[in-house]
């Protein structure tokens, strides 16, 4: 079943999202890509779909984004991981994906 999850990032900001499979279990050979779209079901891509690390024997799995891939419009998205085993796609984990602006220091 796949996992709800909202994750807030400041614009232009370097993080590691760390996700498990629920409940626990291995993946094994297994591909899995995260993408951030305009709205659930969109073609739009935010942050164009990356390949998440290997799942380990627990169904765990992370992604890096950079600071580049989130140099993106402040505003609520829509994020999913997504499983391909032996040409089978299945939704791991979904949720808004919120990017805050970035704080702006007061000028003297």
């Amino acid at each position: 079943m796949a996992t709800k999850t909202n994750i807030a990032i400041p614009r232009g900001s370097s993080v590691r999202l760390n996700f498990s499979n629920a409940p626990a279990g291995a993946l094994p050979g297994s591909t899995v890509k995260f993408t951030v779209s305009r709205r659930a079901n969109s073609s739009t891509k935010i942050i164009a779909t990356k390949s998440c690390s290997t799942p380990d024997e627990n169904g765990a799995y992370y992604l890096d984004l950079t600071a580049s891939d989130m140099n993106v419009d402040p505003g609520e998205y829509f994020w999913d991981t997504r499983v391909t085993t032996s040409g089978v796609e299945t939704l791991l984990g979904y949720g808004i994906f919120t990017v805050t602006p970035i704080a702006q220091l007061p000028t003297a």
